[in-house]
């Protein structure tokens, strides 16, 4: 499935809400978007291109972001998006996201959401939503991450974690159902996890 319709762009979380128009995405405004605009703004000036570049806010309190093609999952997940290097990509792309935040000042005085951040926090603005809903691919392998609403300062170890309970997955089925209903799919695999953990940390 594409990367150009409404549910695929911002995560289904927004479905309806989001839009697309030519090369933006249309989307609601999280609270602190002048801080996490501003952030994702620093990690393409530090070379990392694989996240929307925010273009502006609209008096409606609507943010517009550059619009990124290729593929994402959602549920039920097809196979291409677990399989092996898949896996390994998402591990891949979520280092160098973390080698280039490593770089960038955090906005200490930023509202940053708690929803899933790291409760120790951490002198980087960690993802800590890294679901397959939330990863564009192409040809197979992940090729930049969306939906920045739940990033915050964290640790690396934390995002990590939090990305491997669901690709690996990390939770049981009745866990990822009962917490995030739309994610129950993440944890359809009955592979054995410490295999798939191996791909993603290597």
């Amino acid at each position: 499935m594409t990367a150009d319709g409404e549910a695929l762009v911002g995560g289904m979380v927004n479905v309806g809400a989001v839009f697309r128009r030519g090369a933006l995405v249309e989307r609601p405004a999280p609270h602190n978007a002048r801080a996490l605009h501003a952030f994702l703004l620093a990690l393409k000036e530090h070379g990392f291109d694989a996240a929307p570049a925010p273009v502006g806010l609209t008096p409606d309190g609507r943010e517009q972001l550059t619009f990124i093609p290729g593929e994402v999952a959602l549920p039920p997940f097809p196979d291409w998006a677990m399989t092996t290097t898949a896996l390994a990509s998402v591990g891949s792309l979520l280092r160098r996201l973390h080698e280039t935040s490593a770089a960038v000042e955090v906005d200490t005085h930023a509202a940053w959401p708690r929803d899933l951040a790291d409760p120790e926090g951490g002198t980087m603005v960690c993802h800590n939503d890294v679901c397959p809903e939330n990863v564009v691919f192409r040809d197979g392998r992940a090729a930049a991450l969306i939906d920045f609403d739940l990033a915050a300062p964290g640790r690396p170890l934390w995002d990590v974690a939090m990305t491997a309970r669901y690709w690996v997955p990390m939770a049981d089925p009745a866990s990822v159902a009962t917490s995030h209903p739309r994610r129950a799919g993440c944890a359809g695999t009955a592979a054995d996890p410490r295999r798939r953990l191996r791909p993603l940390v290597a």
